[in-house]
């Protein structure tokens, strides 16, 4: 079993090459781009989403985040593209690489990560926030998963881990975060923040192929999602319970994109992983639950 799982990882590999070439070729950083445009629009005082200006087109890219993306992009917007896109990829190269940290040098994660460079290496050609969600759930910090569900809303399932092992205090943290950035977001840009709880978003976002089973039918997508909580409830305070948590939180997801597979890694980080030493590489709690013989 562990040949054909480290066969699977080349392959991961493999298929990671090809498709770092093929979206450097295709479309390189066009989610930067997306993101720089928005933040340039806040700047300028002009309509963060296009059905804000009765459906008509912002005159560039489709922004689908909600807005705190776009307030961290409005600096970086003052920069000339090209300045703005180093800096931004530097960010996500910095979170791919905590996120292996936290993961740990063990063999099971190094297999989980060949197998998901596909979607690490799109994220990374096209510039998507992903990275930083991976980070952020990684880290598992209430702040780290209220800062994920602002950046894209689903992520925030990942406070369930706390409600399963009744960590109220947890919890609450997770809550008080939550509130504190939407009310941010409402004084920073109150317009667009109102614009989006409108979800007129929704429309283009189910625009894009999705992986997700949503596509074939939704009832398929209902199926999926009602097996992914069964198996959170059933591993609810034991040691796949974070594991768990984070396959609800990605897989749930009914647009659901190959890069977003990435986060899947956090599934060896969160709460219950210890901070790597200084002595030579880690294996985390969720690695040494991974049978790779």
């Amino acid at each position: 079993m562990s040949l054909v799982w480290r066969g699977a990882a080349l392959l991961g590999l493999l298929i990671g090459i090809q498709t770092l070439v093929l979206h450097l070729g295709l479309d390189p950083f066009v989610d930067t781009r997306r993101f720089y445009e928005a933040g340039a629009r806040l700047n300028d005082g002009l309509p963060l989403y296009s059905w804000m200006a009765g459906g008509s087109a912002t005159g560039g890219l489709e922004y689908l985040n909600p807005p705190l993306l776009a307030l961290v992009f409005r600096p970086l917007a003052l920069l000339p593209f090209p300045a703005a896109a180093l800096l931004w990829e530097l960010l996500l190269l910095g979170a791919c690489a905590y996120a292996i940290r936290r993961a740990g040098l063990g063999e099971p994660s190094l297999i989980v990560l060949g197998c998901l460079l596909p979607a690490f290496a799109w994220a990374l050609a096209v510039g998507q926030s992903e990275p930083i969600v991976l980070a952020l759930l990684s880290w598992g910090s209430p702040l780290g998963v209220a800062l994920a569900g602002q950046l894209k809303l689903l992520p925030l399932l990942a406070a369930t881990y706390w409600l399963l092992r009744r960590d109220v205090g947890a919890l609450v943290q997770c809550a008080v975060w939550s509130a504190g950035l939407a009310v941010l977001q409402l004084v920073l840009a109150p317009a667009d923040t109102l614009a989006y709880l409108q979800l007129g978003w929704l429309r283009g976002a189910m625009d894009w192929n999705t992986i997700s089973p949503y596509r074939i039918h939704p009832l398929l997508w209902v199926a999926l999602v009602v097996v992914l909580v069964a198996a959170l409830v059933r591993a609810r305070s034991g040691r796949w319970s974070w594991a768990s948590v984070v396959a609800v939180a990605v897989l749930a997801h009914p647009r659901l994109l190959l890069y977003q597979l990435m986060t899947l890694l956090a599934a060896f980080g969160g709460p219950a992983a210890a901070e790597p030493s200084g002595d030579g590489p880690r294996t985390t709690s969720a690695a040494t639950r991974i049978d790779a013989a």
